[in-house]
């Protein structure tokens, strides 16, 4: 195969002075130059010399080496004193540090450096030519130069340094000026050429009134107004120009009305007098038809007053406000040192009151369901409104002309009903059921059992009471205890119970059936957990 490596002649066995020899082994078409390569794991190849110029890369398949005349996959060089270009005489020089240098005809003509690119001498070498110029150019900083050709458009700030003069004079008011000396401008009408308006400083006119008020009217031309006569006044209305006025015009429009003369005195319309007295810092004080003037200790003495006052609330006390915000339409509450200002609502919380109050009654449409009523009211009428109180009612006498309502869905633990204090002789949970024992005048359990001294049940505790504590019995009403009570049936009677369940003193759902047990009747179920307590004194032995 061509380009192979192999023995120079090929026979059945090498000598060792065949193995050793220098020329006993070549490249198949071997040349001076050339270079040996593998071309596979196993096999030795040949790269022929390339011409002249050219490099040693690897092809494109990277399977071999290969000569070609452009680096293309070659991303960095890096050398010290690194010179690119055609010869020494026009190349690219990067033999200083973090400095360029351009060279054209073997000399350096533009240096570039981590701060400035400039010409390697003054006044050498041009940015474009006549005939090639750049397109544009940005600069972030100031462009200086010792001349500038052609036109030169845009803004463009600073000073003419050297500029002294106007190309071409400017006449100004027939003044020509031409920036080297200052002129003066005549303002006189012979040389002003138009009326200088309002705008621009002037009056907009070219004759005024002798004698006349000047009346402006914003941009338009100032106007005078005819020279007033004896006793004329200039008048404003508040919208347009004033009005000339006299006589009884005037003084109506200036409220003295339309008499000519007025009389003295105090009544309306009058013209005052003051007292000779009259003085400095006075206080005024009408004496009959005339002003007389008072000193402050006078004022005083007249009204009774004191000279220094001493504010509180004892008796001559001059009372002050005592109240950081004082409102219209609120009421005054004497503090410790003044009075303080109060709402409505404040005042009625202050009183425990209702929203109105009347002579004997409290009237309201709502519910006083707060605080308490201790006064000696005849009656309190709401209408059809509601009393509700979480608290106690007290009272002599209460006389219902149409119904007591009581609640037949109480809550868990509560009672709705007649209730009445005992004390209890043992510990008591709430429902269970008591009869009272005159022997010590306390409530205890009640129990149907054959043998029972027992009276009858007269009650059921309303709340979990410890013994010889004081508390609430329900005598007649409903009753709800969710924790304690047996689930019962709505509609079902309830008994007194046969014995305590569980150490529970509960109504009982089935009657006592033992011979001897006590049957009463304390109820009904109103549903699983809620009772309409309403004991039958009636007790039956069962036989």
């Amino acid at each position: 195969m061509a380009n192979e490596f192999k023995h120079a002649s090929v026979g059945t066995e090498l000598t060792q002075a065949e193995y050793e020899g220098t020329a006993s082994h070549v490249l198949d078409s071997q040349a001076a130059g050339d270079i040996i390569y593998a071309s596979s794991t196993t096999q030795l190849s040949r790269l022929g010399i390339g011409t002249a110029g050219k490099v040693l890369h690897v092809n494109s398949g990277a399977s071999a080496p290969e000569w070609t005349a452009a680096l293309t996959g070659v991303t960095s060089i890096h050398a010290t004193d690194l010179i690119i270009g055609e010869d020494s005489q026009t190349a690219i020089d990067f033999g200083t540090v973090n400095e360029i240098d351009f060279k054209v005809d073997n000399a350096n003509r533009l240096t570039l450096t981590t701060s400035a690119l400039y010409p390697e001498t003054d006044n050498q070498i041009d940015l474009g030519t006549s005939s090639l110029e750049f397109k544009d150019a940005f600069f972030d900083g100031t462009v200086t130069s010792d001349a500038f050709a052609g036109p030169l458009t845009g803004d463009v700030t600073g000073n003419a340094d050297t500029a002294t003069a106007l190309a071409t004079a400017r006449a100004i008011n027939g003044v020509n000026f031409d920036g080297t000396a200052a002129i003066t401008i005549t303002a006189a009408g012979s040389t002003l050429s138009d009326t200088v308006t309002v705008a621009k400083g002037g009056t907009g006119a070219t004759s005024l009134t002798d004698g006349g008020i000047l009346l402006g009217s914003g941009t338009s031309a100032i106007t005078a107004t005819a020279v007033l006569g004896d006793g004329e006044m200039l008048v404003g209305d508040g919208s347009g120009d004033p009005a000339i006025e006299s006589g009884a015009t005037l003084r109506t429009s200036i409220g003295l009305g339309s008499v000519a003369t007025r009389d003295t005195g105090i009544s309306n319309n009058n013209i005052p007098i003051f007292t000779s007295g009259a003085a400095d810092n006075d206080f005024l004080r009408i004496d009959g038809t005339a002003i007389e003037g008072l000193s402050a200790s006078e004022v005083l003495s007249e009204i009774g007053a004191q000279a220094s006052l001493t504010f509180g609330i004892s008796n001559t006390n001059a009372v002050k406000i005592d109240s950081a915000s004082v409102a219209d339409d609120e009421y005054a509450r004497f503090t410790a040192n003044g009075l303080e200002s109060r709402s409505t609502s404040e005042v009625l919380s202050d009183i425990s009151a209702a929203p109105a109050a009347g002579d004997g009654n409290i009237v309201t449409v709502g519910a006083l369901d707060s605080g308490s009523i201790t006064s000696g009211f005849t009656s309190i009428d709401v209408g059809s409104g509601a009393i509700t109180t979480t608290g106690t009612v007290s009272a002599g006498i209460v006389d219902i002309t149409s119904d007591a309502h009581l609640d037949s869905s109480p809550g868990n633990n509560t009672v709705s009903g007649i209730t009445a204090t005992f004390t209890a002789g043992e510990a008591l949970q709430a429902g269970e059921a008591v009869y009272y024992k005159a022997s010590d005048s306390k409530m205890h359990k009640a129990v149907a059992a054959a043998g029972s001294v027992t009276p009858p049940c007269i009650a059921l505790a309303a709340e979990n009471l410890s013994a010889d504590a004081t508390g609430k019995f329900l005598l007649v009403g409903f009753i709800r205890n969710d924790d304690d009570f047996p689930t019962y049936t709505a509609g079902d009677e309830v008994y007194t119970p046969e014995a305590e369940t569980s150490s529970q003193n509960v109504p009982e759902a089935v009657a006592p059936d033992s011979d001897g047990d006590l049957v009463q009747v304390l109820g009904i179920a109103i549903d699983g957990n809620t009772l309409f307590f309403n004991p039958s004194l009636d007790v039956i032995e069962h036989a």
